[in-house]
């Protein structure tokens, strides 16, 4: 098990069972974590696909959330900036539209409305 790899396709940690050339592409063959009886063939060039972070990295990491601003945005443009943060697939980028969308929930609690779903 020591020689397996893995990496984060989407949201999921899989384990990359195989490499191999379809229609002159390259693929990664993907176990999820989560799911071993799915299989997934996803080209390696894909944008969703992210290494997995060291324990070291993640513990530095950590260490910097309390740095990592809200979105300063009005209702309008805040879906959008989420959007595009999120296809960004940075972690930094990850953590301002959980902690925006934390602290949106919280003041509108806080004032008697309702959760926003977005």
């Amino acid at each position: 098990m020591a020689d397996e790899r893995y990496i984060v396709y989407r949201q999921d940690v899989c384990i990359i069972k195989d490499e191999k050339v379809m229609g002159g592409r390259n693929y990664y063959k993907l176990i999820p974590l989560s799911d071993e009886t799915l299989s997934l063939n996803i080209p390696v060039d894909n944008d969703f696909l992210r290494p997995i972070i060291s324990k070291d990295d993640a513990i530095k990491f950590i260490d910097t959330f309390k740095k990592i601003d809200t979105l300063d945005l009005n209702e309008k443009m805040i879906e959008q900036e989420y959007q595009r943060l999120i296809v960004s697939n940075s972690l930094i980028d990850l953590v301002k539209i959980i902690k925006t969308s934390y602290l949106r929930n919280k003041m509108r609690i806080d004032t008697g409305k309702k959760v926003s779903e977005k």
